[in-house]
């Protein structure tokens, strides 16, 4: 790269961080980072009514259709869960650091099947590098690629799926919470996290109670169909 094209981006790089300093401290000084526990308790209680209502209504409905109807509703209801996961992640729901990691634990281990450490720690580096092919954890996708080079990295299927992402992109979208599952466990097995043996505890935990309810309630043929829909929606609105 030329030196003159080197020094724009590097000015450009400057006054990008010298802006968003500038308002992160418009946002310190009006508040608006300050946590907020009184508005998060009340979100976590409204969460988890909801979350029991939908696994609940499951012992009344017997008609398949209801049934997925209610898997839809608690799509809403786990991606609602995730969005605590987030702001627990980044601090916004107390002030006390380790009240905010068990939050985390609680809704993202337990309640998701995810885990909270490797999810915090990616989606910060995200943060410290939004939109870097190179360095942002949330570019590096498995069966999609946002440049020339990561196209070319692809072999087989995959490189048929990028060939046809555009078409693809929303179907794909339901397989999102497998993927991210799997990058959390590998995390756990390969030691990490900060907490791997408490988290991979509470998956599963989280593994027995939810196929557990799902077993007893639906028997074994509908059940597979329900974390079919319900898993692939969540997937769908969280991505």
């Amino acid at each position: 790269m030329p030196k003159e094209a080197g020094a724009r981006l590097n000015g450009a790089d400057t006054c990008t961080v010298g802006r968003y300093a500038h308002l992160k401290l418009l946002m310190q000084q009006k508040g608006l980072l300050h946590a907020q526990p009184a508005y998060y308790m009340r979100m976590v209680l409204l969460t988890w009514a909801m979350l029991a209502t939908g696994f609940a209504s499951l012992a009344v409905l017997r008609n398949v259709w209801f049934q997925l109807l209610d898997a839809a509703f608690l799509a809403f209801v786990f991606t609602q869960i995730g969005f605590i996961v987030h702001d627990a992640g980044h601090g916004q729901t107390f002030r006390d650091a380790r009240k905010n990691n068990v939050l985390c634990l609680i809704h993202s281990n337990l309640l998701l099947g995810m885990s909270c450490g490797w999810w915090v720690e990616k989606h910060n580096r995200h943060h410290k590098d939004p939109n870097r092919v190179q360095s942002d954890p949330d570019l590096a996708m498995f069966a999609l690629a946002i440049s020339e080079e990561q196209a070319s990295g692809k072999q087989g299927l995959l490189k048929w799926l990028i060939k046809h992402q555009e078409y693809l992109f929303f179907p794909l979208l339901l397989l999102a919470t497998i993927g991210m599952r799997a990058k959390g466990i590998k995390a756990i097995l390969r030691n990490k996290v900060r907490y791997a043996g408490f988290e991979a505890a509470l998956i599963g935990i989280h593994l027995a109670w939810y196929a557990g309810i799902l077993l007893l309630m639906l028997g074994a043929t509908n059940a597979i169909i329900f974390i079919v829909v319900h898993q692939g929606l969540f997937g769908l609105y969280m991505g």
